[in-house]
């Protein structure tokens, strides 16, 4: 018997609330010799490191927690049914005796002590327990273990945490698996002072379904630029479509933009809230051994033991080649070339003229979004079309900030007066500028591995074009439909089977509408009315549903789920 997981690990009372001395917060107790650890543990927290740290020792060995414990205490019923018997006739024994007054003393003190009124928990004789129930042959255990579900458990050596136990995807899917009570650990490539992409994120309504149901919405709303239309420009300044796509009175949410700093920031925040831990500098070294219900894995060297793996580590996954070793990103033909620029330094002219919008002309078009709420400073971005280079030579050109402003200037001549001005102040803040080649992953057979135990979400299993505005969003949608559906389903594989079918076809018909609706409205002009002669794209003058945007933002994900789970 040892060690105490606590954070809502099962539901039961461990103790008065305490005040953290590193923070000055008050947090919910986990141990009883210290607010954060169990005696057994606390004697010698690096032998109990040791143990769980060996591949071979860890994966047969059994944790009984205090979280267990604390839900088996001799309450004064059960006292006196130990002192007496069933049929109170004889005496009690002098064993009887002592066991009984033993649990006496002990109920006194966690009385006084934990503010634990039912009894004492029955710490040893659970550890037993478990043992003999190991080595029946009886069919039914006495223990619900979900179906042999096993942790990675890792302890803490120093300072005011020693003795600390811990068990062990991106911070969306831990917040969400906080929300079902499911313990998870984080590992980050990067540093901790490692700075974010500097640049903004979109959040359209499906997006910020999940996040309001993750409690982040609240704590971002209030710093994002917010908008319902999509608006176009002509050379001229004049508006040429104006629709309303992102109704906050039929989705609940209008579009959201903030910086993306501030989104990651927040989430990090929440999960230090929850006490769910971020290991920087975490470098992923592959899969040791998976089993049907655990995987061993290496970070840094050092072997790591959990019940599920999940890479949220972007398009150049490395638990991607656990699962698919051939599979390669592949590049679309277009990259998006991006700035920030203040916005009070271009001459706008009316007072209206709208912060976030796509202004087309001759040479082509580009976009302005707003980063912030108050639209002082806006990315502006184009699209251009450019052969597959070499990492060595993306890098090269991702430097060339001269050749980048380059690519803004094409057409100058042909561009009016408001454009010009744009241009002029991105070629003047060049520094700025950036380069993201628009990358695609092919279809892959499975995100998940044989036993399902590595799992793969995000980018890493269906990265889309930035100009869907949908990458953060699907993402957030993965994680969420997975949650779900891990607690729905009774069975793992079939669980990840309907979820990996459900997703893909959500990616698939965003990845249809980013390449013949976003990405066309980009083209030089010339060139997308040859397209809408020769009928390879809409019209959108003529298209009444070209930006009826109901079946991407009006989702119901549970219900999607269940349908899933029923169909499959």
């Amino acid at each position: 018997m040892g060690g105490a997981i606590g954070d809502n690990f099962t539901h039961v009372y461990m103790g008065p609330d305490f005040v953290e001395e590193s923070t000055s917060r008050r947090r919910s107790r986990i141990g009883n010799m210290t607010p954060f650890a169990e005696f057994n543990i606390w004697c010698d927290p690096a032998a109990a490191k040791s143990i769980f740290s060996n591949s071979e020792l860890a994966s047969k060995t059994s944790l009984i927690t205090l979280d267990l414990t604390h839900q088996v205490c001799a309450t004064e019923q059960e006292r006196k049914l130990l002192l007496y018997g069933r049929d109170k006739r004889d005496p009690p024994t002098r064993l009887r005796r002592m066991f009984y007054e033993l649990l006496v003393f002990f109920a006194k003190t966690y009385a006084d002590v934990f503010g634990l009124t039912d009894g004492p928990p029955l710490h040893d004789p659970v550890a037993v327990a478990i043992l003999l129930d190991q080595l029946s042959e009886a069919s039914d255990s006495l223990f619900d273990d979900s179906h042999h579900e096993r942790w990675q458990v890792e302890v803490e050596i120093d300072g005011e945490q020693a003795g600390r136990t811990k068990i062990v995807p991106g911070t969306a899917l831990a917040l969400a698996l906080h929300e079902e009570n499911i313990p998870c650990q984080i590992f980050e490539s990067r540093s901790k002072e490692a700075e974010d992409n500097q640049s903004g994120v979109v959040l359209t309504p499906n997006g910020l379904q999940v996040l309001d149901a993750l409690g982040v919405f609240s704590r971002i709303t209030d710093r994002s630029w917010k908008s319902e239309f999509r608006t176009y420009k002509n050379d001229k300044d004049e508006t040429t479509r104006k629709t309303l796509i992102a109704n906050e009175q039929l989705y609940g949410y209008k579009n959201h933009r903030l910086w993306r700093k501030i989104l990651l920031t927040e989430m990090k925040l929440m999960l230090e809230e929850r006490n769910i831990n971020i290991k920087y500098n975490s470098r992923f070294d592959g899969v040791s051994q998976e089993s049907d219900t655990s995987v061993s894995f290496r970070i840094n060297g050092e072997i790591k033991h959990t019940s599920m793996l999940v890479g949220a580590d972007g398009i150049f996954s490395t638990v991607r080649k656990y699962i698919d070793a051939e599979t390669r990103p592949q590049y679309t033909g277009i990259v998006g070339n991006l700035a920030h620029i203040r916005r009070d330094t271009v001459k706008w002219p009316y007072s209206d003229y709208e912060p976030a919008c796509t202004i087309q002309g001759k040479p082509g078009a580009f976009f302005i979004m707003p980063e912030d709420p108050q639209a002082k400073e806006i990315m502006v971005g184009m699209q251009v079309r450019l052969p597959e280079n070499s990492r060595a030579e993306w890098d090269a050109l991702a430097v060339d900030k001269d050749k980048l402003c380059d690519f803004f200037r094409k057409g100058y001549d042909d561009w009016h007066d408001t454009a010009k001005q744009i241009i002029d102040q991105v070629c003047k803040a060049k520094e700025s500028i950036y380069l993201w080649p628009f990358l695609k992953m092919p279809k892959l057979e499975r995100w998940h591995s044989n036993t399902g135990c590595v799992v793969i979400l995000g980018d890493a299993a269906h990265a889309i074009p930035p100009s869907s505005g949908q990458g953060v969003n699907q993402a957030l949608e993965d994680v969420y439909c997975l949650v779900l559906m891990l607690k729905k389903s009774k069975s793992l594989l079939t669980a990840l089977t309907a979820w990996q079918k459900m997703r893909q076809t959500r990616i698939d018909a965003i990845f249809d509408w980013a390449t013949n609706a976003t990405n066309v409205q980009r083209l030089p002009e010339a060139e997308r009315n040859s397209l809408i002669r020769e009928g390879k794209i809409k019209d959108p003058k003529v298209s009444e549903s070209f930006d009826d945007m109901r079946w991407l933002y009006q989702s119901n994900l549970e219900l999607e789920v269940s349908s899933a789970i029923n169909s499959g």
